[in-house]
C-alpha cells in the first residue's frame, strides 16, 4: 500500500503548485487545462482538505514542460525553476531592475517614485507573461510572418519558458527604442 502525505505537507504542495500556476501568468483553470488535466482532477488537487495531489507521471510533465523544480514543490527547497540557483524572486526584482536600468531611471530614483508607476519584479514578470500570452495567441501568424525564419524557427523549437524569455527580451528592446524616440522627440520639441 502506497504511503501518503500528512495533511500538513500536502497542504504546502498544492499552495506551491497553485503560486506556481498564478506565476505562470494564468488562473489555475488555464494552468491544469494546459497541463490536461481534468476539471475534478484539478479541484481535488486544489482543495487543502482533500489529500489528492499529482501522480508521478504529472510531476514529470510539470519538470519537462515547465522546467519546475521538483524539489521546490514537494520539498519547498531551492528555485522553482530547475537550473536556476537563484529564488525566482530574486530573478524578478533583477528584472525589475534590469527594466529600470535599461529605461535610464537613476539608482537614486528606483524608490518610491518608481515603485508608484513600476510594479514589482513578480507582478512585472506576471504581467509580461500575460501580455506576451495574449500577443501570441492574437497576432501569432502575423508576427511568426514579419520575423526573419531564423528567428522564427528559433522560437518554435524553444520550451514555452525559454519562449517567453526570448519574447520579453525582444519586448524590453521594443520598450527601450519607443523610450529613446520619446527622449529625442522631447528634445527637438525644447529646440
Amino acid at each position: 500500500m502506497a504511503e501518503s502525505l500528512n495533511r500538513t505537507h500536502a497542504r504546502q504542495v498544492k499552495q506551491r503548485l497553485e503560486q506556481f500556476a498564478k506565476s505562470r501568468g494564468g488562473s489555475w483553470s488555464k494552468f491544469m487545462e494546459d497541463l490536461g488535466v481534468r476539471h475534478t482532477t484539478a479541484s481535488n488537487w486544489r482543495n487543502p482538505k482533500s489529500s489528492a495531489l499529482p501522480g508521478i507521471p504529472k510531476l514529470v510533465k510539470l519538470a519537462e514542460r515547465w522546467h519546475l523544480s521538483l524539489d521546490w514543490l514537494i520539498l519547498g527547497e531551492g528555485s522553482e525553476l530547475r537550473g536556476s540557483s537563484r529564488p525566482d524572486a530574486v530573478l524578478a526584482d533583477d528584472l525589475r531592475d534590469r527594466v529600470l536600468s535599461d529605461l535610464g531611471v537613476p539608482d537614486d530614483a528606483r524608490g518610491e517614485g518608481a515603485r508608484a508607476v513600476i510594479p514589482d519584479g513578480e507582478d512585472m514578470v506576471r504581467e509580461l507573461v500575460e501580455l506576451n500570452r495574449r500577443r501570441l495567441e492574437k497576432h501569432q501568424a502575423a508576427f511568426m510572418a514579419k520575423m526573419p525564419i531564423a528567428i522564427v524557427e528559433r522560437l518554435e523549437a524553444a520550451t514555452d519558458e525559454r519562449r517567453v524569455r526570448m519574447l520579453t527580451s525582444m519586448l524590453v528592446a521594443a520598450v527601450k527604442n519607443e523610450h529613446k524616440k520619446a527622449v529625442e522627440a522631447a528634445g527637438q520639441q525644447q529646440e
